[in-house]
């Protein structure tokens, strides 16, 4: 039997699934358009974490160690609880969407270093919900 025999032919245009096909289904739209928008505010997030800790907080290297820590650690607890969750998966992700908006905002608002660890705690669960969900 020849190598070649096994490989599969290339679709026909009608069967393409390229990024049109993708993008067909509004549930789909909404998920990618979503993620890009959480993606591009925890990116802004994270290089405003930097100017929080030394400007705002006045906490220094320390602070901002604590703070990516807590971030880090609702990260996963958040994934867990996802992952561990048999309701409906959009549920969760729009409820991770809403608490990573009240999050930020909380964080922004963080008048000292304890309340900023609690908002980065919060906003890491809610993110580690909508990336698992």
């Amino acid at each position: 039997m020849p190598v070649w025999s096994s490989v599969r032919e290339p679709a026909e245009p009608s069967e393409a699934s390229g990024l049109r096909g993708v993008l067909r289904g509004r549930r789909v739209r909404t998920m990618i358009g979503t993620s890009a928008a959480v993606t591009l505010c925890a990116e802004a997030m994270t290089v405003g974490e930097l100017v929080l800790a030394k400007e705002d907080l006045r906490v220094g290297a320390t602070g901002f160690a604590l703070l990516v820590s807590v971030y880090g650690f609702g990260l996963i607890a958040g994934a867990l609880c996802a992952g561990r969750d048999g309701g409906d998966p959009r549920v969760t992700y729009f409820a991770g969407l809403g608490g990573v908006a009240v999050g930020m905002v909380s964080t922004a608002l963080a008048p000292n270093l304890g309340f900023a660890l609690f908002t980065f705690a919060f906003t890491g669960a809610a993110n580690g919900l909508v990336n698992t969900s």
